[in-house]
């Protein structure tokens, strides 16, 4: 709990994304846990000027002690983006992440007009119709990788790359004076 409103007073941080795991052996009541603290993390970003989304998913089923219509209700309710599939969080997340520049560009926080006024995400639309389509890959190495989602149906275009000079820090920095 510490740690995520640690996070959320971070200005680097763009998006939170958190997994919620519902089942015998996990915490009898995560979301109540959890709510509060999003609430705070959400506030203080709020007041810092600055729209923090929390993406969850919650993995689990109605049959679990926790029930999971109960727990998504309760992390909604404090303003939690849930998702019903990793994926969803994971590619939500990824796009919060670049429209707040994330592109290996210094980022810069998405800032609020006001306190109160919600921040727009850019291409919404472009969002939904993103998290519709099937994933299209390119991988970059292990070629196992590649054929697991092969397998799956995903189009993957592979790169065959290697580090340069295997790796090696004297060799890169001799190749490097090279090209001096």
């Amino acid at each position: 709990q510490q740690r995520l409103l640690r996070e959320a007073e971070d200005p680097e941080v763009a998006v939170i994304l958190l997994d919620v795991v519902l089942g015998w052996g996990a915490h009898a009541d995560p979301a109540g846990q959890l709510a509060p603290v999003i609430r705070q993390a959400r506030d203080r970003s709020r007041g810092a000027g600055r729209w923090l989304p929390i993406v969850v998913t919650v993995c689990g089923t109605d049959l679990d002690p926790q029930v999971h219509d109960a727990q998504t209700g309760a992390l909604t309710e404090v303003g939690a983006l849930v998702q019903s599939s990793n994926a969803q969080a994971v590619r939500l997340a990824a796009l919060i992440a670049e429209a707040a520049g994330a592109r290996g560009q210094p980022r810069t926080p998405l800032r609020l007009a006001a306190p109160s006024a919600p921040a727009e995400l850019p291409e919404a639309a472009g969002i939904v119709a993103l998290l519709a389509e099937r994933p299209r890959v390119v991988n970059v190495g292990l070629e196992l990788f590649a054929d697991s989602l092969r397998a799956q149906g995903v189009a993957v275009v592979s790169v065959d790359w290697q580090p340069p000079a295997g790796g090696k820090q004297k060799l890169i920095e001799m190749l490097d004076k090279l090209g001096a």
